[in-house]
């Protein structure tokens, strides 16, 4: 039995919204190799968007959430990847599980504020969807499903994430010199606080363990980032052996043992294109899409229906960051809390 670990993040270029970076967890009981990427789950999983035409999907999406989320059409095909997995897993589908660390700092913001939740509350689903509507081909795609993770010899343990605002953000990379920086302390300290949380409650049962992270940016160096996020979660690999195996344009990737487990980690290139990664990349791209709704409702009462929405990004958040300057100035709210300085 193998612990699979995968991670990803959405909104990491963005001015406006959250930066989310999400952890999947898998367990593999077959010698099913992660590497064969995801054309071995279909056609019950495609990498790619559902029509919003037919009332029932032929298959589940399965990738990265770039090539499932189509902003015109809306979260459905996301919704029904991250449905059919709340079943595979105890955990369920709930945002109190997924963030819980991080839930209440960003609930404070003003924009963040759970009243103006529409499409998640603290249920286990999806809310006011038409996809979230039961039916008995969806039942019958869910099981199909569920065979073919059989099948592979896979099973999906639950997601894990960091949700981080924007003042949050800006202090964080004030901390850390840079953005960059962030994105790797966060992402590996959420990887070896999971796996020491793993470790300590006894569920330490499998032979190795593999990390499969998507290459963050042009960084192509990661034993140090490593070293520092194995000591801080397990203070007794105070200075842990880092075997570097790989470090090419396309592929990063180390060995090293915590705690008898054998451990290999992968940075790669479009590393969304392996199933741990692809999931969180879905995951992570849902939580911000749904916080990003939130803040822009925010806006929308604020200024009396006078500015449009956002998606966060370079032009358009200063053109939004125009629009709203007059309300900024008379509620008092300081940029760093609401602007990603970098």
């Amino acid at each position: 039995m193998r612990l699979v670990l995968g991670v990803d993040e959405a909104g990491y270029g963005p001015n406006l919204g959250p930066f989310v970076i999400a952890l999947s967890q898998w367990e593999i009981d077959s010698q099913f190799d992660v590497l064969q990427g995801l054309e071995p789950f279909a056609p019950e999983f495609k990498d790619r968007a559902i029509s919003a035409l037919k009332a029932v999907s032929e298959y589940i999406p399965m990738g990265d959430s770039k090539k499932i989320y189509q902003p015109g059409v809306g979260l459905g095909g996301l919704d029904l990847a991250l449905r059919f997995l709340g079943q595979e897993s105890l955990q369920g589908f709930s945002m109190k599980v997924w963030g819980d660390a991080d839930l209440k700092r960003v609930e404070s913001r003003l924009w963040y504020d759970p009243k103006l939740a529409q499409r998640w509350e603290d249920n286990s689903n999806p809310a006011s969807s038409e996809s979230a509507e039961d039916s008995s081909g969806e039942t019958a795609l869910f099981q199909r499903g569920r065979e073919k993770f059989r099948k592979l010899g896979i099973s999906f343990g639950g997601f894990r994430m960091r949700i981080i605002d924007e003042q949050f953000f800006n202090e964080e990379c004030h901390r850390c010199g840079n953005k960059s920086n962030v994105l790797g302390e966060m992402s590996l300290g959420l990887v070896f606080s999971n796996l020491k949380r793993l470790v300590e409650a006894g569920e330490s049962t499998w032979e190795s363990v593999e990390i499969y992270c998507d290459r963050q940016g042009g960084k192509k160096r990661y034993a140090s980032l490593l070293s520092h996020a194995i000591g801080e979660n397990f203070p007794e690999e105070s200075n842990p052996w880092i075997d570097v195996l790989e470090e090419t344009p396309h592929v990063s990737r180390y060995g090293t043992i915590v705690r008898g487990l054998p451990i290999t980690i992968r940075f790669q290139v479009d590393g969304d294109s392996l199933f741990p990664s692809a999931a969180s990349s879905m995951a992570a791209k849902w939580v911000r899409e749904v916080l990003m709704d939130r803040l822009n409702r925010y806006w929308h009462e604020v200024t009396g229906g006078t500015v449009r929405p956002t998606a966060g990004y370079s032009v358009d958040a200063h053109r939004f960051e125009k629009e709203i300057t007059p309300w900024l100035i008379s509620l008092g709210v300081i940029r760093e809390h609401w602007w990603r300085l970098k």
